[in-house]
Order: C-alpha cells, then structure tokens, then sequence
C-alpha cells in the first residue's frame, strides 16, 4: 500500500472514530438514503431507516457501519514485498482467456518477462496485461471478473531468486 493509500486510510479511520455519529444523523436527518465512502481498502455503509424505525434502526445501522468499517480495516490489504504487478487501465480483470479456461499463472508459477499473467477489460477491448519482470508469483490479489482500478495491485511476484 501506497503513502497517499495509507493516509486515506488513516483519514478515513479517524473520520469513523471522530464522526460516526455525525454521518449517521446527516443520513437520518437528510432526504439521503444511503452513504457510502470508500477509500483504499477501507469501506463505510450507512444506509437510512424506513419510516417509523428511525431510532432503532439507526442504532442498528451505527453497529453495522462500525462493523463493516471494521471487517474492510482486516480485509485491507498488507504490505508484501515484491513487484507488484499493477492495472495500466480500470476494468474488469480476468484470469484466464475464456470461461472454462485455464487461469494464466496461478499462485507459485514462474512467470517469464513478457509473459500474459492475465488481461484486464475496458470498453470491450480486451487487455493483456504482460509482466515486466521474471519471478514467482508470490499473491494474486484480484478475483476473476473483479472491477480493478488504475494502478491497483493484481499480483505480486517474488523476483529475488530470477
């Protein structure tokens, strides 16, 4: 994870520590039904109460937010050591050339420089995204068919034994 990740992220959990709360009442109290933030690896999800259960349900709500903003702080990503194999584009990832197909690496393959470990979908164009280093892939880091963003981080290769 990046500086400017790490940052967002902090920021983020301060702004849930600090403000929980408060964003809790601007949904309640709002015609807004549901807010959502999202930054790094880290998600926060307040969704409205239907009418009549505005306390009870907003009190639920709270515990779901700090639930779900505690399950996304545990499922962010660590930091592992080597190449980090990123998204050129945003678009869908997709492991293998085809349904049904083999995936392209798989975890504890050896890939070659230049090598397609898989391809990324935007616009209908499809993508191949090739490594730019020989190792072993230590992390695939992305599901098959999962939205990735520019610069994400799909797999990580370990280039000390290359």
């Amino acid at each position: 994870m990046g500086t400017e990740e790490r940052d967002s992220d902090l920021r983020l959990a301060a702004l849930i520590d600090d403000g929980l709360r408060e964003l809790i009442d601007l949904v309640s109290n709002s015609c807004i039904t549901e807010l959502q933030i999202e930054r790094g690896g880290t998600k926060l999800y307040i969704k409205a109460a239907p009418e009549g259960g505005a306390a009870r349900v907003g009190a639920e709500t709270a515990v779901e937010a700090v639930r779900a903003a505690e399950v996304s702080e545990a499922a962010a990503p660590r930091e592992v050591e080597g190449y980090h194999v990123k998204s050129p584009i945003v678009g869908t990832f997709y492991a293998a050339s085809g349904p049904g197909a083999d995936p392209f690496v798989q975890v504890g393959d050896y890939v070659q420089q230049g090598q397609t470990v898989g391809i990324v979908e935007a616009m209908k164009i499809m993508n191949e995204i090739e490594s730019e280093v020989a190792g072993r892939v230590v992390e695939i880091l992305v599901e098959n068919g999962q939205a990735v963003e520019y610069g994400q981080t799909l797999m990580i290769l370990d280039v000390s034994g290359s």
